[in-house]
């Protein structure tokens, strides 16, 4: 909360003495008016023993100035009765006809000298006059805030919205894209072998070439050569184009924006029969979750019994800190729609004194305006939250179970290599053992040629010299087979 500065100081003391040379009421007696007053920041509170607030001060100022004489105060405002809830402060109001003064909780006030304050709820002509109570406006709220949960304005939230309100772009771009393979597979299939001569090929290829067209990717693998196929092309690169742009356009729009929160479709949180109650009812057809404070507003907001609460402006940036910090709350944006704070009392209570009610209402709303800028808290709008990785998960549970899923098949991919090179490495030394064999026999088989036949006659008919020499050609050409089947291996088996 803002303190009063050296200027605002300056500017409350010049009005005091204005009011204390202009208007002292000489030898008038004004009876005692009885405050019946629920405490609410910023209007009327308490801290320790000090009483606070727009009203409360405005009040002690005036009271400072509008003196019967030198030394004896006109008591304009005793603060005899202070309820702490709204409820309590209306059941006791609406069934003020039939409550009597001067007993129980209102055994100091009389018909005449209460004041009931503040007033933010709207009544009707016949309410008062049964009452013997007119209305005068102590000042005006000069918008209202509208509260969500911090969840309906992050960063996943809009992209998955602005995401699901593109899905009639995304259908008429898909259908639109299929037509346009099918168009320039028919145009190119006779001479371009890119897209082929067959159905299934080509129209696969050209659905492939349409959504990278469309998507302004190019990679250029696939391109039509015809010119009917060009011709295709331009039309659907245009088309693509303003597809792209209009679903950009649409998440941007979510992203950035705060429309898409509709208080027609929500329920809102608000005081019952209160100004913004009967606003939003009438504005936005809305239906209403009605509280009986403020804190009840918020807490149905953060409890999901509303989707929406709103509150007047300064009674919101009094409790930023509760909105923000406590519920986890924002405030995306404020209506403008003004709610007045009102004081009720019996119109005899000062028509005896006209110079004491001069003296209020000339400075009246200066002295209220003064102490609106003392406590006036500003609002914090925020139309985009980003959350921090570690709430992200906490939050989120589809990515949670995401990447818990990816962190799995990762694992099964490096479990896969990791089986797959020692199965190789077996491999490569069976094939060597086998290579070993192959070359040892061969060996063998020389030996035992050379051995065995080595001073035999091969010209009788039994054994034919060429035929040996064809199986020792035979038996060479395999171990060279082997090697090279090995060699290949080697060169495109990356864990050799």
């Amino acid at each position: 909360m803002k303190t009063m500065d050296s200027r605002q100081t300056i500017y409350a003391l010049s009005i005091t003495i204005l009011l204390l040379a202009n208007y002292s009421i000489a030898q008038q007696d004004i009876g005692i008016s009885t405050g019946i007053i629920w405490k609410v920041k910023p209007y009327y509170y308490k801290e320790g023993n000090e009483t606070k607030g727009i009203i409360a001060e405005s009040f002690k100022l005036i009271k400072s100035g509008c003196k019967v004489n030198k030394t004896k105060n006109v008591e304009n405002l005793n603060e005899t009765v202070m309820l702490d809830s709204l409820k309590q402060f209306y059941d006791i109001f609406r069934d003020n006809q039939g409550y009597p003064y001067e007993e129980g909780i209102l055994k100091d006030v009389t018909s005449l000298s209460a004041k009931w304050l503040p007033v933010i709820q709207e009544f009707d002509k016949n309410f008062y006059d049964n009452r013997s109570m007119t209305e005068k406006t102590l000042f005006t709220e000069p918008k209202t805030a509208v509260v969500v949960k911090r969840d309906k304005i992050s960063l996943f939230y809009k992209l998955s919205l602005g995401i699901l309100q593109t899905k009639h772009i995304l259908v008429l771009s898909f259908l639109s894209a299929i037509i346009f393979a099918i168009l320039v597979w028919f145009a190119e299939r006779w001479n371009n072998p890119e897209f082929g001569k067959s159905f299934t090929f080509g129209f696969g290829t050209g659905l492939w070439w349409a959504f990278v067209t469309m998507t302004t990717v190019g990679y250029g693998d696939v391109v039509p050569r015809s010119f009917i196929g060009r011709f295709l092309t331009i039309i659907w690169m245009i088309l693509g184009l303003a597809a792209a742009s209009l679903m950009t356009a649409a998440v941007s729009d979510v992203v950035l924006g705060v429309d898409y929160i509709d208080l027609s479709q929500d329920k809102v949180a608000t005081i019952r029969d209160s100004y913004e109650a009967n606003a939003i009812v009438r504005d936005y057809n809305s239906t209403l979750y009605l509280c009986d404070s403020y804190d009840e507003v918020v807490e149905a907001v953060s409890n999901g019994e509303a989707q929406a609460g709103v509150l007047p402006a300064f009674i919101a940036g009094s409790m930023m800190m509760k909105i923000y910090y406590e519920l986890q709350l924002r405030v995306p944006f404020q209506l403008d729609l003004k709610s007045p704070v009102k004081m009720l009392y019996n119109p005899k209570l000062f028509a005896a004194y006209p110079g004491y009610v001069e003296c209020v209402n000339t400075y009246f709303n200066i002295v209220f305006d003064m102490h609106i800028r003392k406590y006036k808290v500003f609002v914090q709008e925020e139309t985009l939250y980003v959350e921090s990785i570690a709430d992200f998960y906490k939050k989120t549970k589809f990515i949670s179970y995401s990447t818990i899923a990816i962190g799995a098949l990762i694992a099964a991919g490096l479990l896969y290599d990791l089986i797959y090179w020692f199965w190789a490495r077996q491999k490569k030394k069976q094939e060597k053992r086998s290579d070993s064999v192959i070359i040892h026999n061969h060996t063998n088989f020389n030996n035992f040629k050379e051995n065995h036949f080595k001073n035999k006659n091969f010209d009788n008919g039994n054994w034919r010299n060429d035929e040996l020499n064809k199986m020792r050609q035979d038996i060479m050409g395999i171990k060279e087979n082997i090697m090279k089947i090995n060699t290949l291996a080697k060169y495109k088996n990356p864990w050799y």
